[in-house]
């Protein structure tokens, strides 16, 4: 109970010291309420970003017998200058064996080697590397790597490396499908063969005939035939008597 009374004293003699100390309090932990409230909306802000970039991805794909590269922005705004840069280098390669003409030759492919002003929100870009014998030959790894450089909207910069590695589809094994090209080519040449029709060529024959009046028609020529045949007889002189 001393003990008490003595802090109560003590409190009453030092109520200017006991305020100094709450308001210390006071503006620490107001202070501290700012700095988290700042750090929610930064980390809010962050999480938008992120959400709504841009994200541009690279990549070989091997569809059947060939070789296509490939680049998309699979975020949700524009992506602004993208370059491309890949080691080695992907080309367009083309001619090699069973190939018209043969001569191996290669071309740049536009968008690795000069890039993309603006690639739009889900727009993917792809271009025929080549067949996979003819890359196979020309990279015996198999193996790409590089890097895509690009910036958003608001400038921020953005680099995504990329390993692009083909190896693990060595040796693989297609089933034979019609694919709609093929459909289209079958469509091509049922419109063919129904203009040659509808123009003379090939055109079937059609009988508007009866039955009585064909038979007749096949049977003219023969009759016809033994009227002339009868009337040579009877024109022949027959030959004199020895008599």
């Amino acid at each position: 109970m001393n003990q008490l009374n003595q802090i109560i004293q003590w409190s009453n003699a030092n109520q200017g010291f006991l305020s100094g100390c709450l308001t210390l309090v006071y503006v620490l932990a107001t202070i501290w309420l700012v700095w988290l409230a700042h750090r929610q909306i930064s980390l809010a802000n962050t999480l938008e970003r992120s959400r709504t970039r841009p994200f541009v991805l690279f990549d070989l794909v091997l569809d059947r017998h060939f070789v296509f590269a490939t680049v998309k922005n699979s975020g949700q705004t524009p992506a602004l200058d993208v370059r491309i840069t890949t080691t080695p280098n992907v080309q367009c390669l083309l001619g090699g064996e069973n190939t018209h003409p043969a001569q191996e030759r290669s071309t740049e492919i536009a968008f690795i080697a000069r890039g993309i002003a603006m690639l739009a929100p889900q727009r993917s870009i792809t271009a025929l590397m080549g067949h996979w014998a003819r890359v196979k030959a020309a990279h015996p790894q198999l193996r790409f790597e590089g890097t895509v450089s690009y910036r958003s909207a608001d400038g921020t910069a953005y680099s995504e490396p990329f390993v692009a590695d083909l190896s693990a589809q060595d040796g693989l094994l297609y089933l034979g499908t019609k694919t709609i090209e093929d459909v289209a080519k079958q469509l091509e040449a049922v419109a063919r063969t129904l203009d040659h029709i509808s123009t003379g060529f090939h055109r079937p024959l059609i009988r508007t005939m009866t039955q009585a009046e064909y038979i007749a028609e096949q049977e003219a020529p023969v009759a016809e035939a033994q009227r002339f045949f009868v009337q040579q007889q009877n024109e022949t002189p027959s030959p004199p008597s020895n008599a």
